[in-house]
């Protein structure tokens, strides 16, 4: 009973972790080119919502990769679909947490921090 916990404990920590270094790439890595395209008239929110939506495609796909490995390794006691749902909330989540620290903090600083805060 504790090994199962355990390891959906552990399902959690590393999912959260590699998501969000992976989201902090789609701010930090354009902040010149955002800065040179709102100079031009670009709106910020236009920007932000198309880097998000283009991000939304990721959140959805990355719980289901890791979760079909993990799943069936493991077989938890609750469904595929409810650890899904889990994934997907927790994906949102630190994605967020991420776009903020790509946005506050420089690219080497940002994973420094985002690292940090787990």
């Amino acid at each position: 009973m504790c090994i199962v916990l355990y390891s959906n404990l552990l399902l959690l920590l590393i999912s959260a972790l590699l998501c969000k270094i992976s989201a902090l790439r789609s701010f930090s890595l354009d902040k010149l080119h955002y800065w040179r395209e709102s100079d031009s008239g670009m709106s910020s929110l236009a920007y932000f919502l198309s880097k998000d939506t283009i991000d939304h495609f990721n959140s959805v796909i990355k719980p289901v990769v890791y979760l079909s490995m993990f799943y069936f390794f493991t077989y938890p006691r609750s469904t595929f679909a409810d650890n899904y749902i889990v994934l997907l909330c927790l994906v949102y989540c630190v994605t967020g947490i991420a776009y903020a620290f790509a946005i506050l903090f420089e690219p080497g600083a940002a994973q420094l921090v985002s690292i940090r805060s787990k």
